[in-house]
């Protein structure tokens, strides 16, 4: 393919080939002669060697230079320590003069993504905080409820430890989605606690009340959320497109051991953080008698 015409309708390609009976063998090939001079015509076969061989269907240019792909499936194996023993086997490999390889766009955006990681995390953390602040008009109480975020870390990592797993793209999205879905247990479970002390109850027993009424509801959404995720977080090499289990995974982890802690945590931090409520008063007895 040598380039292409525009005409007012469309684009026409002009490409550069030969005969299809003149190439039916690399004998056919070798007789063609080449006008060198107006009189004189040689062979290919003595302008070069003519060999058979596989060649690539197509040529692909980045910055005006050739290069080609190679991609691989990878099994169960760590990522890393693949990714270890194919820069140690292409370091040892002796290339031509003008050759060079790299990991691809893929590697090099993956860590680009891990370095974006913490600033989504803290601006999601962020906003989550200025939601929860209006809507307790506190700024204590969210601080209590961010509790539950920090409480889906060691869920997150243990849970990725145990299933072999690294903290990859996938990964680090889902524990961005946690900082909005590990807080619903504790609004559920603050807000009831505030009703009964708006309803006259004093902090503890605001706490052990609210804290039995929300733990059926609080474990009842936390189990349907993971058992939604299972086939996410366990899905096969048949499903096709981009795999999201560590995704799956890391909501998994987070959410179970936050909820968990949350149920035993957060009562605990209530009882040192709320004020207890006092009694309204009437108004002061006047002196004058009644009339």
């Amino acid at each position: 393919r040598l380039s292409s015409l525009r005409t007012r309708s469309n684009d026409m390609e002009i490409n550069l080939g030969l005969v299809d009976e003149e190439t039916d063998s690399v004998t056919e090939l070798k007789s063609m002669k080449f006008a060198i001079t107006d009189e004189l015509e040689l062979p290919i076969e003595d302008l070069g060697t003519l060999v058979q061989a596989e060649a690539p269907d197509e040529r692909k240019r980045w910055d005006r230079m050739a290069y080609a792909n190679i991609s691989v499936q990878l099994g169960l194996e760590d990522q890393q320590v693949v990714q270890a023993r194919v820069e140690e086997a292409l370091a040892q490999y002796s290339w031509p003069v003008g050759y060079s390889w790299d990991l691809g766009e893929q590697w090099s955006g993956r860590w680009r993504n891990r370095d974006s990681f913490g600033e989504g995390m803290y601006l999601s953390i962020f906003l989550v905080y200025m939601v929860l602040a209006c809507l307790f008009e506190s700024v204590r109480t969210p601080l209590v409820l961010m509790l539950s975020v920090f409480l889906a870390v060691p869920g997150v990592i243990w849970f990725l430890f145990l299933q072999g797993d690294n903290l990859d793209t996938p990964a680090a999205i889902g524990t961005i989605l946690l900082s909005g879905i590990v807080v619903n247990n504790g609004i559920v479970l603050i807000d009831q606690v505030l009703r009964r002390m708006q309803e006259g109850a004093s902090r503890l027993d605001a706490i052990i009340s609210g804290a039995s009424d929300r733990l059926r509801p609080i474990l009842i959404t936390a189990l349907t959320t993971i058992l939604g995720l299972i086939p996410m977080a366990y899905a096969t090499q048949i499903t096709t497109g981009p795999q999201f289990t560590t995704l799956g995974k890391t909501i998994i982890g987070g959410l179970s051991t936050s909820t968990l802690l949350t149920l035993v945590v957060l009562p605990v931090v209530l009882t040192l953080t709320l004020k207890e409520r006092r009694p309204d008063t009437g108004p002061a007895p006047s002196d004058d008698p009644e009339m």
